[in-house]
């Protein structure tokens, strides 16, 4: 089943034959009409790789292209190049192109002045940007917003929008490019974006490392190791310790891209396996590893209740992580004594679902309006409910009250229908395509 591209996927995009492209703006010819180069990959990995290393060989777009005076075509062109062409599909790119240079740029020229007054003057541009890692792309994109009008606003995002768990060490990685970029350019308003895509499961509290540091950078404070003792100093927990939040040594903590495997093992079906090719061998040891950091600070007088719930996360995925994995390994091998044996696991992950589930009852109440948990009730109540059928039908098997497990006898199909997924994480944001390979 085809997956709609996520937000923030940029220049990168799947084609019609199934290999990945990737297009950069490489600079303009003499009418000022941009040029580009393209990369490809069997996969979306492999093609990122290579669109970073031609980012990284080429060093940019020209910013000088980028200009208060600049004509209106040339800024419509590094717009279609940049921001649309990437999103849109190669049959829809004729249409668009064809609308462009027939009818839309032969009546454009430069921004005229009575165009740009036309924006009141108590309004101004936001440029909202929360993924990219570079610098120059941040200043490019200011560009653009202030040849409009000048004065734009800049308006970052802090990860709390994937899962349960934060994602301080991408947020960091990204803001700090973005806020270099604000200096440079002059930006004098910058604002940073918290959201709660698709159950709000993330404290907005958990991310106070990356608000920090971009509060520290406004200051000109740019050292990482005083913008370290500051927050130590400010709320009484060291830095790093504070980031174990990110789930430090899971596939959660990444600088290069956002995964969210905390939220889709929680609520993956045991019995379906479309996620199980994303899980590897040490990962179910790795949340083991971080449920005993984050015990450390569990009793912490202000922020404990983030490091409870977030502790007994973990401690339920150390059991859960590789279960359906296992589960398929016993069935398919038709050794009913470990089939059995394995129905003890379920066990464990139902206790330890119910303890995550009482922890994270406590963080939403003391964070939050009641309203909005019945959504949490309705996903973990279901999962424990699934975990419990799937636990009883494993049984029957093993006693041999029942003679298939046909979710069991199926090929297993990887979430983002990759071949090969080799155990990288992902990320998979709403719940409805994570808890059932069926339509919910």
């Amino acid at each position: 089943m085809a997956k709609k591209r996520k937000a923030g996927d940029g220049l990168i995009r799947q084609r019609a034959d199934g290999r990945w492209e990737g297009r950069y703006v490489v600079g303009y010819d003499d009418h000022g009409y941009p040029k580009t180069k393209a990369v490809f990959g069997k996969s979306k990995r492999e093609c990122a790789e290579k669109l970073a290393a031609l980012k990284t060989q080429l060093g940019g777009i020209p910013s000088d292209k980028l200009r208060p005076e600049m004509r209106f075509a040339d800024w419509l062109d590094y717009w279609y190049e940049t921001h649309c062409k990437p999103n849109i599909r190669t049959s829809t790119q004729s249409g668009y192109e064809d609308r462009i240079r027939l009818h839309i740029k032969p009546e454009l020229g430069e921004i005229p002045e009575e165009v740009r007054q036309l924006v009141p003057e108590n309004i101004h541009l936001v440029y909202w940007d929360y993924f990219s890692r570079d610098r120059q792309s941040y200043e490019r994109n200011i560009d653009a917003h202030n040849a409009i009008k000048s004065g734009s606003w800049f308006a970052g995002g802090l990860w709390t929008w994937a899962g349960f768990a934060p994602h301080n060490t991408f947020s960091i990685a990204t803001m700090r490019e973005a806020m270099k970029a604000c200096h440079a350019k002059g930006v004098e308003n910058v604002v940073m974006t918290m959201w709660g895509d698709n159950g709000a499961e993330c404290s907005k509290f958990a991310v106070l490392p990356a608000l920090f540091t971009v509060s520290q950078m406004a200051q000109d404070i740019d050292d990482v190791e005083t913008i370290h003792a500051n927050f130590e100093r400010e709320f009484g927990i060291p830095f790093e310790d504070f980031r174990a939040l990110d789930l430090i040594g899971t596939q959660n903590d990444s600088a290069e891209a956002i995964y969210n495997p905390e939220k889709y093992l929680l609520y993956c079906d045991p019995f379906m396996g479309q996620f199980d090719n994303r899980v590897k061998s040490g990962d179910a040891a790795g949340y083991a590893d971080c449920a005993a950091r984050l015990s450390r600070y569990e009793s912490h007088a202000e922020y404990g209740y983030l490091f409870r719930s977030l502790r007994a996360l973990c401690a339920f995925l150390s059991v859960k992580a590789d279960l359906g994995i296992r589960t398929r390994a016993a069935y398919l091998s038709g050794d009913k004594k470990a089939a059995k044996a394995l129905c003890t696991d379920y066990d464990a992950a139902l206790e330890r679902l119910d303890a995550f589930y009482a922890a994270y009852e406590q963080q939403w109440m003391h964070e939050n309006k009641p309203q909005g948990f019945d959504v949490i009730d309705l996903r973990i109540g279901g999962q424990r409910q699934r975990l419990l059928h799937c636990r009883d039908r494993l049984l029957a098997y093993a006693e041999g009250r029942l003679d298939r497990i046909e979710e069991l006898e199926e090929p297993v199909l990887d979430c983002c229908c990759e071949e090969k997924a080799d155990g990288q994480a992902t990320r998979a944001i709403f719940w409805h395509e994570i808890a059932s390979a069926n339509v919910i």
